[in-house]
C-alpha cells in the first residue's frame, strides 16, 4: 500500500474521532421547534345526505426543527376553546415533515361532532388545535380554531356487530342482532328473541378501544345513552329492528306464526314454537287445490300501542321454481314481501302433494339468514 494511501486513511480516522470527541450531547440539541400558527378561518358546515364526501381542509403554518428533524403534526379536538389538556379525538397527518393541513370529509367532521356529543340534526362547536413534535420536543399552536357543525338526522357511523342484554344479565348471555343490508346498505340490525316482561334491555355495540355505546328504543326513535333501556311488550318473541342511518327502531310482539297457502288465500293452520329455540313448526297432511303448489309465511305482530300488524315473509324470487331434492339452500330463505300471490314457495306435486308435510322456520341468528324447510314425514 502507499503512503500516501495510508496517511490518507489516518486523517480520516483523526476526524472521525475527533467529531465524536467533540459532539455536543445537550440534552436539547438543537432539537426546539419554532412557534407556529393556524391558518383556517373558523369554519361554518352544515351537513346532509348529499354533501358527506365533500371536503373541508385544516391548514396551519409549518413549524421548523433547529436541527433540521422532521416534523409531524397531530389535531386535537375538544369541546372547549382553551383546554386542549385531554381531547377526545386525535388525527395526524398522512405525510410527516410535508403536510401542514388535513384534509377532512364532511361525513367524518360528522363522526366528530358525533364523540364531541352534537345530537343529530342540531347545530354545536367544536374547538381544534394541533401539536408538532419530532420525537424529542414538541410545541402546541399559538391559537385555536373554531368549526360550527350542524348534523343531520341518523348516526354518524354504523356499528359493525350489535348486541342485545337484558338487564340483570351478564355479558356472557349478550345476543347478536342480524345485520341487514337492503340495496346494499348497511347500518340495519334485526333479531327475534325471547324477552321477559320483568326485564328492560339495551342494546351495546363494543368499540375497538373496549369501551361500549349504549342504545335503546323511545318509540320508533332509536337513542343513546348508558341510562336508556327499552322494556319488553310482554314476555315472547319479540322482533326488532334497528336503523342507525335514520336512527328509527321498531320492536313487536309475534303472537303468531301461520302458514299461508295462496289457492285458499287463507291459512293451513298456527306453528307451534320449539322450545328454548327461534323455531317453529306445523305438520300438515297437504293436497293441493286449483293445482295450486304455492305457499308463504304470515306473522302476527303486536306493536306497543296495542295495534296489531300482519307480516308476510316469502321467497326473494317473484315466480321461484318447484322445490326438488337438489333445490339450493338460499331458495327457502325468508324476506319481508306483500299479502299477494308473488314471492311463494313452490311445492312439488310428485315430492309433496297428498303427503304429511311439516313445515320448520328458523329464525335465530345462528343461521345463515332466516330460513324454512319443509320435511316429508
Amino acid at each position: 500500500m502507499k503512503i500516501s494511501n495510508i496517511y490518507s486513511i489516518a486523517g480520516i480516522m483523526m476526524l472521525l474521532l475527533g467529531s465524536c470527541i467533540s459532539y455536543d450531547w445537550d440534552e436539547n440539541n438543537g432539537t426546539t421547534l419554532s412557534p407556529f400558527s393556524l391558518s383556517n378561518p373558523d369554519l361554518q358546515i352544515e351537513i346532509n345526505e348529499n354533501n358527506k364526501t365533500e371536503t373541508e381542509q385544516l391548514s396551519w403554518e409549518k413549524s421548523h426543527a433547529e436541527d433540521y428533524s422532521l416534523v409531524f403534526y397531530t389535531v386535537l379536538f375538544s369541546t372547549t376553546a382553551d383546554d386542549f389538556s385531554a381531547p377526545f379525538y386525535t388525527m395526524e397527518t398522512k405525510t410527516v415533515g410535508s403536510d401542514a393541513f388535513l384534509s377532512l370529509t364532511f361525513d367524518e367532521l360528522n363522526v366528530i361532532a358525533e364523540k364531541a356529543g352534537i345530537p343529530q340534526e342540531s347545530t354545536g362547536n367544536i374547538y381544534w388545535s394541533v401539536v408538532a413534535s419530532n420525537g424529542v420536543s414538541s410545541t402546541p399552536s399559538s391559537n385555536t380554531g373554531k368549526i360550527t357543525i350542524t348534523r343531520p338526522l341518523g348516526y354518524a357511523y354504523n356499528p359493525t356487530g350489535l348486541y342485545l342484554l337484558q338487564e340483570g344479565d351478564d355479558e356472557t348471555s349478550m345476543q347478536p342482532l342480524r345485520m341487514v343490508a337492503q340495496e346494499g346498505g348497511t347500518g340495519e340490525f334485526e333479531i327475534f328473541v325471547e324477552l321477559s316482561a320483568d326485564k328492560k334491555f339495551y342494546l351495546i355495540e363494543t368499540l375497538d378501544n373496549k369501551t361500549t355505546r349504549h342504545f335503546a328504543i323511545d318509540g320508533s326513535k332509536l337513542v343513546m345513552g348508558d341510562d336508556k333501556s327499552t322494556s319488553p311488550l310482554a314476555s315472547g318473541v319479540h322482533r326488532i329492528y334497528v336503523n342507525f342511518n335514520d336512527a328509527s327502531a321498531s320492536i313487536a310482539r309475534i303472537s303468531k306464526i301461520e302458514v299461508w297457502y295462496d289457492a285458499t288465500q287463507a291459512c293451513l293452520g298456527e306453528m307451534t314454537q320449539l322450545a328454548n329455540e327461534m323455531k317453529w313448526t306445523l305438520s300438515y297432511q297437504f293436497s293441493a287445490v286449483d293445482n295450486n303448489f304455492k305457499y308463504k309465511f304470515r306473522m302476527t305482530e303486536v306493536a306497543a300501542d296495542g295495534s296489531t300488524h300482519l307480516a308476510y315473509w316469502g321467497a326473494s324470487a317473484k315466480e321461484p321454481v318447484s322445490q326438488t331434492t337438489s333445490t339450493k339452500a338460499d331458495y327457502f330463505y325468508l324476506y319481508p314481501v306483500a299479502d299477494d300471490s308473488y314471492n311463494c314457495y313452490r311445492l312439488s306435486r310428485t315430492m309433496h302433494n297428498n303427503k304429511n308435510l311439516t313445515f320448520e322456520v328458523d329464525l335465530s341468528t345462528s343461521a345463515a339468514w332466516y330460513t324454512h324447510r319443509v320435511i316429508v314425514e
